[in-house]
């Protein structure tokens, strides 16, 4: 889908001059997986006169950051233009962080679509600090640490009062020990409360 097969000829030609058996498989395929959008190649002979090429594609999932993507494994690539991925989620978070940034984006994505919401954004800045930005623009601040009992305290409130205000909602913010506040587009701030 998104890789040209004039890319990976352009590599595999000039190593065709010396024949078959000089052609160096390891160097081709590395040179194959060193393409942003391809995931993983293999390069084998087919006798008597033939070479065979196998190309797992990328399979992006999400937007990293401003620059790159992310594919369905949790691993960062570059592809030279993500233009086509501007309205894609956007996930960031510190060096190495992806796939638990990923994991976090799906289960509370999964969570919020069951109640008619989508998920946009997600970040955990490099203190540790997580933020979500919904589709309707309502941005979502859970602080740093026990993000998972935040989320699940998130739910809760929504639940039982805050689906009322939804509407109105600008900011929840989740750094509450017992519940969270809500700011509304009235400028007057909502508090909810779990029992």
């Amino acid at each position: 889908q998104y890789i040209e097969k004039q890319q990976i000829q352009k590599i595999i030609t000039p190593s065709l001059a010396g024949g078959l058996l000089d052609v160096p498989l390891d160097d081709l395929r590395v040179q194959i997986e060193a393409l942003p959008w391809v995931e993983q190649a293999s390069v084998g002979r087919v006798w008597p006169d033939g070479l065979e090429v196998k190309v797992t594609e990328q399979q992006p999932v999400a937007r990293w950051g401003k620059t790159q993507l992310l594919n369905n494994r949790g691993q960062v690539f570059a592809p030279t233009n993500i233009e086509d991925f501007s309205t894609w989620p956007t996930l960031a978070g510190p060096a190495e962080s992806q796939f638990e940034v990923m994991q976090h984006y799906l289960e509370l994505n999964r969570s919020l679509q069951k109640r008619g919401m989508q998920l946009v954004n997600l970040s955990q800045d490099y203190r540790g600090a997580w933020r979500a930005e919904l589709s309707d623009g309502v941005v979502l601040v859970f602080g740093r640490g026990k993000l998972v009992e935040k989320i699940q305290r998130l739910f809760v409130v929504y639940d039982k009062q805050l689906y009322r205000y939804m509407d109105k909602a600008k900011k929840i913010d989740l750094r509450y020990r017992n519940g969270c506040l809500l700011y509304t587009s009235d400028a007057a701030d909502e508090r909810s409360s779990v029992d």
